[in-house]
């Protein structure tokens, strides 16, 4: 369309709609820089696995696709078990509640656990408040109401982010009291879809999440936005994340520590999500290291203030780049190590990095359109 510029000229006054016109800039003869891809060994593989040929642990409780496994559950409570979930879709009634002991394995990706609209509050939820010596591995467990790739990959977010989406977590293991669970291991575990957090855990003692894959989860229904996330551990005491991904939460961060100590984070893919890569308050003895943190909304890491404070913080040779606010920001922490990490692009000044040693209050610039 030789005149294309030209009808838009007479009718770009009277026409509602903004005309543009593009022209191809010179190329000038220039071979484009060709780079070979490289895979990303950070977090990778994560989540349940693909494997065919899965062997049956000896002495393991073998569980098919209709078997009722909640009273297969109840059966065995009181003393510890191996529970293998074959290939297949579990159609869950219920909040499916674990007991002390229990080992739950499925056949990688084949393995899924969904759940009706019927159930509430949490899929996955701790038998008894002193639950301990827990092992969840090598499954899905889905939030969506069907587990399929559909042909528009954003086309499952419309109907989590509506405010009356089924208000459902993933994993819901709570103690009222301070650290009486214990011994939670989730590995080779995938958590996904799912309207509030991922997985939640508070009140326990040496946790482990090791190569799994928490995404898309966290929305905005009640209680709001930003109280939802991938992974939220609070009043955690000693334990380690590693080798995970926490990518694309809704409305909510990837890893929030709350009030935890003596906890490792490292070797993490914590990507895209609508608020910060990680939220840190009030913690103690973290160590926060090697991970890949890009594209949040807002900072890659950022610790609050709220009456204490946090302390013994070490952040070190993270590969954090294309946040929207500071790459590391900091307030009042007491013995804050940052070193050896690699910024790239965080937020609209040239500062990557915002630690301010005195108790400042933060207000976000909030405007109306």
């Amino acid at each position: 369309m030789p005149y294309t510029r030209s009808i838009c000229d007479k009718v770009r006054d009277k026409s509602s709609l903004i005309l543009l016109t593009a022209f191809r800039a010179a190329f000038q003869g220039k071979t484009p820089e060709q780079r070979p891809l490289i895979c990303s060994e950070i977090a990778y593989p994560a989540g349940a696995l693909r494997v065919s040929d899965f062997k049956i642990p000896e002495d393991a409780i073998v569980v098919s696709p209709g078997d009722s496994l909640q009273q297969i559950l109840d059966n065995e409570a009181g003393h510890k078990c191996t529970i293998f979930l074959k290939a297949g879709e579990y159609t869950m009634n219920k909040t499916l509640k674990i007991h002390s002991g229990t080992h739950l394995i499925g056949e990688g990706t084949k393995t899924v656990l969904m759940f009706t609209p019927s159930v509430r509050t949490a899929a996955i939820m701790a038998a008894t408040p002193d639950m301990s010596d827990v092992v969840i591995e090598n499954l899905i467990i889905e939030g969506a109401r069907e587990h399929a790739a559909g042909f528009d990959p954003n086309a499952g977010r419309f109907e989590r982010q509506r405010r009356y989406a089924n208000n459902l977590a993933g994993i819901s293991f709570r103690s009222e009291k301070n650290y009486t669970l214990s011994g939670i291991t989730l590995r080779n575990l995938s958590v996904i879809n799912f309207s509030r957090t991922g997985v939640y855990i508070s009140g326990a003692k040496n946790v482990k999440i090791e190569a799994c894959d928490f995404t898309e989860n966290g929305t905005f229904v009640v209680p709001g936005p930003r109280l939802q996330h991938n992974l939220l551990l609070q009043r955690v005491d000693g334990g380690v994340v590693r080798d995970s991904r926490f990518d694309t939460s809704l409305h909510g961060a990837g890893v929030v520590l709350d009030h935890c100590r003596s906890l490792d984070l490292k070797d993490c893919e914590i990507a895209r999500n609508a608020w910060h890569g990680v939220l840190l308050s009030e913690c103690s003895g973290i160590n926060i290291s090697e991970n890949l943190i890009e594209g949040n909304d807002g900072c890659g890491i950022l610790s609050e203030f709220l009456y204490k404070g946090s302390s013994n913080l070490k952040i070190r040779k993270n590969r954090i780049r294309y946040n929207n606010g500071y790459g590391v920001e900091a307030f009042a922490v007491k013995n804050l190590s940052v070193s050896g990490n690699c910024y790239d692009r965080n937020g609209k000044l040239e500062d990557q990095e915002h630690l301010c040693p005195n108790l400042t209050l933060q207000m976000e610039k909030i405007t109306a359109d």
